[in-house]
């Protein structure tokens, strides 16, 4: 898992966002998604306050093809993992589906974890990149099994009370804030 918390030479994470943005067939990026990769490929949590419409989507997909990226260089066999926090059981739904449709192996935690999505997150996985989604109650085991994998929490409102209450509850370190207000100038 040292894909993701390693020292990652800056052309190494320039490399591994183009190549996300292939796999999403997309070409530019706003500068908060670039934030959120460099972020989380420096091992830094992200946290994402933005606005429905802004792209967190793009975070969870390319987020995985990052780090997809970053292993395939370094040659490591070992699994990937990127732990994906979402409030709404609709955008789940729909993540889980886009993401299968790109070919990311990803997984609802919200009703609690199977022995399977254990033994995968233990180490014994397949292989492929793994992406989860899933309620802040579940991230205490997967963080416990996998300390140095950083995660990324996205919403689109969240107070400043709000904000710090995630983030505790999360157990994020050293994290990254990426907050853009709700409120669309007229």
């Amino acid at each position: 898992m040292e894909t993701t918390t390693t020292c990652v030479d800056s052309s190494i994470i320039r490399d591994s966002i183009v190549y996300a943005k292939k796999k999403l067939g997309i070409s530019t990026l706003k500068p908060q998604q670039e934030k959120a990769f460099e972020s989380m490929l420096r091992g830094h949590d992200v946290f994402m306050g933005l606005p429905t419409g802004y792209g967190k989507s793009v975070v969870f997909q390319g987020a995985a093809f990052c780090s997809e990226y970053i292993k395939r260089i370094q040659e490591k066999d070992d699994s990937n993992f990127v732990v994906v926090v979402m409030p709404l059981k609709a955008l789940i739904k729909d993540q889980l589906t886009r993401a299968g449709e790109l070919g990311i192996a990803a997984a609802d935690i919200s009703s609690g974890l199977t022995d399977e999505l254990r033994e995968q997150i233990s180490g014994q996985a397949s292989g492929k990149t793994q992406a989860f989604c899933g309620s802040y109650g579940q991230l205490g085991e997967i963080r416990s099994t996998l300390p140095s994998v950083p995660v990324i929490a996205m919403t689109a409102t969240a107070t400043t009370e709000a904000r710090k209450q995630i983030t505790h509850s999360l157990a994020m370190r050293n994290y990254a804030t990426i907050v853009e207000s709700p409120d669309k100038p007229n």
